[in-house]
């Protein structure tokens, strides 16, 4: 079986903290929970002006979306997936929580949903940091997926990812990656 440790993302959130851990799912949430093939996944490393080259051979060719909860904090999460058994399987399995890379805590199915993941690193007396800004939007057939990143660096003395925030504000798109999905079943 493959897991969602073969499809590595970006893992880290403010509230979760990147952590595999039991949780409750969050039915009502959303109307999209289901499996998904992947219709198209493609990524711009170099900004955010179009979309860049597909990476959908790097990538599962399936995801299921699925509100979930973590101590009180509702939000609807994707997760790659082999083959539709392997989402069925992992879909089902409600009581444990996997990060994808594709948490959106804010919003609803008519106006969309958004996330935001900031992480905050030190190295040799500076501080780096990425804030990867993601909506998640309902289409005809599926959904459509489109994470804005902005990295940057700022003082040492401050390496939090409050700092990485503010530093992010006045930076410039630095990769754009999108994802277009189509519904195979709903959950």
């Amino acid at each position: 079986m493959t897991t969602a440790a073969a499809y590595p993302r970006r893992m880290t959130t403010r509230w979760i903290g990147g952590v595999l851990v039991a949780v409750a799912a969050c039915g009502g949430l959303t109307e999209q929970e289901g499996i998904y093939d992947v219709a198209t996944w493609t990524e711009n490393p170099t900004g955010c002006d179009a979309e860049g080259p597909s990476v959908a051979a790097a990538h599962a060719p399936h995801v299921f979306l699925r509100a979930d909860s973590f101590f009180g904090q509702d939000f609807i999460n994707v997760v790659e997936c082999s083959d539709l058994g392997d989402c069925r399987t992992r879909a089902a399995e409600t009581d444990t929580l996997e990060l994808g890379g594709n948490i959106f805590d804010e919003g609803n199915d008519d106006d969309g949903w958004r996330g935001r993941i900031v992480s905050a690193f030190g190295s040799g007396g500076t501080c780096g940091g990425t804030v990867d800004d993601g909506t998640l939007t309902t289409t005809a057939t599926g959904f459509r997926i489109e994470h804005q990143r902005r990295d940057v660096t700022f003082e040492a003395s401050d390496c939090t990812t409050e700092a990485a925030e503010a530093a992010a504000a006045a930076a410039p798109c630095s990769s754009l990656e999108v994802i277009t999905t189509t519904l195979v079943e709903s959950l």
